[in-house]
């Protein structure tokens, strides 16, 4: 990854420098030149010839009134001469070479050199002596070099009284005129170098200006290049991550092929294995095919078992058919109204069933006979349960007067709040506290102790019930009153839902209504107060799948109605 990333890096530096070598090659020689003029070169001075005789020269030159020249070199025919001060107080500067040859040219050059040390283009002046000068008498006032150019004086030295007391008037008025000359000249030379100058700075702030956009754009360049840098280094970040990644998936897919090649080693024993596995799997599959094969045999046999069992019940229904087209004859309601008295069947009823000899006539009569034995059981039973309750009506009679006096000293009691900051205050009771509680019907509570004594498993012991629970067992037992009448007008429906479709009774149904118990536990058509109670304990209902009254193998009872 890192070498990755210098590779990267060293490519953009190419570019980038690719592109540089590109710019710079494509920039006009007019702007290169415009950019070497901004060099400050020091401009040409003018010589001017003021005088010429056979063996000698005179010259001058204008001084710069600003320290832009530093000094001035003398050339003659390429040979330096000597350097000359740029006096800036003074106008002029003259200077005289002497002891020249005749017929002779000589080429003067005069340089100006700047404080930076830059030198212009001299304008060459080429000069040849002839044998009459032209003026004999015309600066004679200047000093004779000694031998050499070294020594000779500048024109600007004639500046004070003293040295031009020499000169005659003549002279002084040509030099005068001379230097009115020379002062016009600078003066058009001055306003000329302003407008230079103002042409000149007006192209240096274009050149400034220019520079300035330039260099804006060096700095967004550069800014740009920033934003590179920034964005490669983000690039960077991202590749690590992707990297990491990489070899985290890496790694999870090494682990993986790992835990499949060990899931294949398993495999690959497992199937060493299967051989003896097959062998196994058929040695049991033999023993699950014989065990089949005897519950096959079982289960065949047993469907003969059945098959023998069936044929022997369509003999039976055969005979039960040919009994029923002898009873079809028979009104077992009228029968039931003539002679079925106070839940059993009279002697002459009897009688006409053994007459008629229908198939459960011995049936009925054992059934009647232990109907009566039942009964006269119960009837001693509940003359004993009538004294103990004449007995539980005296007791609740002593309890209902100890009642009223307690709740009478309760009521006689004041009354002081509980959450009160007051003392106690006396008062007397309400009124309607005082009055005596309602009496219950006695019919109502005897009832309910009747009906609580019948159970065998509960203890006589009068102090174990309260009132709300003789209450409760009362009213969970009253849909349970049966009279003679409701007993026939069930055993009516019983004959009529009991039909066939040829409106014949069979012989079962009738054994079932005259009947109505099995011989496991019977039960018995009698009144309510002779029916046997359920053992449930004191205040709770009868439950709504108790045996008692229910249908059991259609042999018919009468059930409790459930509660709405």
């Amino acid at each position: 990854m890192p070498t990755d990333f210098n590779f990267c890096i060293t490519f953009i530096a190419l570019l980038w420098l690719v592109y540089r070598l590109f710019k710079f090659w494509t920039i006009p020689i007019s702007r290169i030149l415009s950019n070497l003029n901004d060099v400050e070169i020091p401009h040409a001075t003018k010589i001017a010839l003021d005088l010429i005789t056979k063996d000698s020269i005179l010259i001058r030159w204008e001084n710069e009134p600003f320290d832009i020249i530093s000094h001035y070199i003398l050339y003659v025919n390429n040979v330096k001469i000597g350097e000359f001060l740029n006096l800036s107080q003074s106008l002029y500067t003259s200077c005289s070479l002497k002891n020249l040859n005749k017929n002779m040219h000589y080429k003067i050059d005069l340089v100006s050199v700047n404080k930076q040390g830059f030198r212009n283009q001299p304008l060459s002046l080429i000069i040849s002596l002839g044998d009459k000068p032209k003026s004999s008498s015309m600066f004679h006032w200047t000093l004779q070099p000694n031998g050499d150019f070294s020594n000779t004086k500048g024109y600007s030295e004639l500046t004070s009284l003293e040295k031009l007391s020499s000169f005659s008037i003549d002279e002084l008025k040509k030099i005068l005129t001379a230097s009115q000359d020379d002062l016009h000249k600078v003066l058009q030379n001055k306003t000329d170098l302003l407008k230079n100058f103002k042409l000149e700075e007006q192209e240096f702030l274009l050149k400034i200006s220019e520079q300035k956009v330039e260099y804006n754009k060096e700095q967004e360049n550069k800014k740009q290049i920033k934003l590179r840098i920034k964005n490669l280094e983000s690039e960077k970040l991202k590749l690590d991550l992707q990297m990491e990644k990489l070899t985290s998936k890496t790694q999870k897919l090494d682990n993986s092929t790992t835990t499949l090649k060990g899931k294949i080693a398993s495999l690959d024993k497992i199937l060493d294995e299967c051989p003896q596995i097959e062998e196994q799997l058929v040695v049991d599959h033999k023993s699950h095919k014989d065990a089949i094969e005897k519950e096959i045999i079982e289960l065949d046999l047993h469907i003969q078992d059945l098959e023998s069992s069936v044929a022997k019940l369509h003999n039976e229904n055969k005979n039960i058919e040919s009994t029923n087209d002898d009873e079809e004859d028979f009104d077992v309601i009228g029968f039931c109204k003539e002679y079925y008295r106070n839940g059993e069947i009279i002697e002459p009823g009897l009688q006409i069933l053994k007459n008629k000899k229908f198939a459960v006539y011995d049936k009925i009569v054992y059934e009647n006979n232990s109907n009566l034995q039942t009964a006269q059981q119960w009837n001693n039973q509940l003359k004993e349960l009538n004294v103990e309750l004449q007995k539980l009506e005296n007791d609740w009679q002593i309890v209902d007067a100890t009642n009223r006096k307690l709740r009478e000293s309760l009521m006689a009691q004041p009354y002081n709040s509980g959450y009160s900051n007051h003392f106690w205050e006396e008062g007397s009771p309400d009124p309607q506290s005082q009055a005596p509680p309602e009496e219950e019907e006695i019919s109502h509570l005897i009832s309910g102790v009747n009906n609580i004594i019948a159970d065998n498993t509960i203890n006589l012991d009068t102090d174990k019930f309260t009132t709300d629970q003789l209450d409760n067992y009362w009213n969970s037992n009253a849909r349970l009153k049966l009279t003679n009448k409701t007993s026939m007008t069930s055993l009516s429906s019983a004959f009529s839902a009991e039909k066939n479709s040829n409106g014949n009774i069979p012989s079962n149904s009738l054994l079932s209504i005259l009947n109505p118990t099995q011989q496991e536990a019977p039960h018995y058509w009698l009144p309510r107060e002779s029916l046997p109670q359920p053992t449930s304990p004191p205040g709770s209902p009868l439950p709504r799948d108790s045996p008692l009254l229910a249908p059991q193998n259609n042999i018919w009872s009468f059930k409790e109605e459930s509660p709405m």
